[in-house]
C-alpha cells in the first residue's frame, strides 16, 4: 500500500506508526519507542500542510492554543563563513546557536528566562532497533538506562553529531516529556537548572502534600519545557508531523520510562507515546527550510491548573513521503529548553 497520497494541494494521506503495546510501555523490549514495525499500529491519516497559514502578521498556530508554532528564524551558523560542518562543532553551537534559541524562546513564550537542556541531531535514515540481550536488560535495571555519553553537568547534552551515536528520524508519535518526566528533569538534569527552579520545586513539593496534589494546589511561578526543531537543509524526506493538542486525549497517551544520568545519579523520567485514537488532527510544513523553525511544547505548568485552556505537550513524529526514497537523509537539530516566568 502506498504510504502517501495527495488529497488536494494542502493535504496528504500518510502512515502514522502509532504505539501499540502495554501501558505503561516496557522499555526492556528496546522497540516500544524506537521501532516503526514492532509494538506499532500503522494508520493511514490525513496530514494538512499548514505552510499557507504560516508566517502571517498574526500567527494562526500558537503555543498556548495549539501547542506548537512555526517561525522564521535564520541562524548565523547557516550563513558564511560557516558551513554545514560548523553545526557539528559543540563550541560553536554553544557560542552561537544556543544564545539564538534563548532569544527566540524568550520572545515567543514571553518567559523571563530560558535555559538550554540539550538536544538531538538526526542525520541518518531510520534503522530498526536491535532488541537488547537479556543480560543487557538486567544491567539497565540495576544501573539505569544510561543512553547518554559521559557529560559535564554544567553544559547542555547533545546526541547525534558523533559518528558512533548518529540518530535517525523518530517514527513513533511521542511527547519528549510527560509531566512526571518534566518534573524529574527539572530536579536532576543539571545543577544550575535545579538551582534556578528551587522555588518551583519547593512550591510543588508543598502542593503535593495537600489533597488534590500539584494540579489543585500549586501556587508557584509558571514554567515549561519546549523544543525547537530546525532542518539543517531543506526537508524532502521524513518530514515532521504534529498532532494538534485539542485533538489528543489523555487516555491516548502511554508512559515510557527512561533512566538517564543526573546530578544525583540515574533518575526516573518519562516520555509519552501516542496510541491510535479518534479525531487526531495532524499537520506538517511542506519543504521546510533551515530558517523555518518549529517550536513544540512538551510541558506547561499553566495548562495543569483547573479549568485551564492552555495547551500542554503535543505528540509529533516523522512520516514517509511517497517518492522520497532517492532523497538524502533528513538532517535536523532539536534543542530542548526549560522556560521560567
Amino acid at each position: 500500500m502506498s504510504q502517501t497520497t495527495v488529497q488536494n494541494p494542502s493535504t496528504v494521506e500518510a502512515i502514522i506508526n502509532y504505539y501499540d503495546g502495554p501501558s505503561p510501555a516496557d522499555p526492556s523490549t528496546g522497540t516500544a519507542a524506537a521501532s516503526a514495525v514492532k509494538e506499532a499500529n500503522p494508520k493511514l491519516v490525513q496530514i494538512q500542510d499548514i505552510r499557507p497559514s504560516l508566517f502571517l502578521r498574526s500567527p494562526i498556530y500558537t503555543l498556548d492554543t495549539h501547542g506548537f508554532t512555526v517561525l522564521k528564524h535564520a541562524s548565523a551558523l547557516s550563513a558564511p563563513p560557516y558551513t554545514r560542518e560548523s553545526w557539528n562543532n559543540h563550541d560553536l553551537r554553544e557560542a552561537i546557536h544556543y544564545p539564538e534559541i534563548e532569544s527566540l524562546m524568550l520572545k515567543v513564550t514571553g518567559a523571563k528566562k530560558i535555559m538550554i537542556l540539550g538536544g538531538i541531531a538526526r542525520t541518518r535514515l531510520h534503522r530498526e532497533p536491535v532488541p537488547p540481550k537479556p543480560e543487557e536488560v538486567q544491567k539497565r535495571i540495576l544501573t539505569g538506562n544510561n543512553t547518554f555519553p559521559a557529560f559535564v553537568a554544567d553544559r547542555p547534552r547533545v546526541r547525534g553529531f558523533e559518528a558512533n551515536e548518529s540518530q535517525g528520524p523518530a517514527k513513533k508519535p511521542h511527547i519528549d516529556f510527560g509531566p512526571v518526566g518534566a518534573r524529574s528533569t527539572l530536579r536532576n538534569w543539571r545543577q544550575d537548572i535545579a538551582d534556578e527552579a528551587a522555588d518551583i520545586i519547593a512550591a510543588e513539593d508543598e502542593a503535593e502534600r495537600l489533597p488534590g496534589g500539584i494540579k489543585e494546589n500549586y501556587k508557584g511561578r509558571r514554567w515549561g519545557m519546549y523544543g525547537t526543531w530546525r532542518p539543517l537543509s531543506q526537508v524532502k524526506r521524513d518530514p515532521l508531523a504534529i498532532a494538534e493538542w485539542e485533538s489528543v486525549r489523555e487516555e491516548d497517551l502511554v508512559r515510557y520510562v527512561l533512566r538517564p544520568p543526573g546530578i544525583n545519579g540515574p533518575y526516573e523520567t518519562d516520555i509519552k507515546l501516542l496510541k491510535a485514537g479518534d479525531g487526531h488532527k495532524w499537520s506538517w510544513c511542506k519543504d521546510q527550510m533551515p530558517d523555518e523553525v518549529t517550536v513544540l511544547k512538551f510541558f506547561d505548568s499553566e495548562s495543569e491548573k483547573p479549568g485551564s485552556a492552555v495547551a500542554s505537550g503535543i505528540p509529533h513524529c516523522s512520516f514517509h513521503l511517497d517518492g522520497s526514497d532517492d532523497e538524502p537523509a533528513r538532517e535536523s537539530l532539536e534543542v530542548r529548553v526549560v522556560a521560567f516566568w
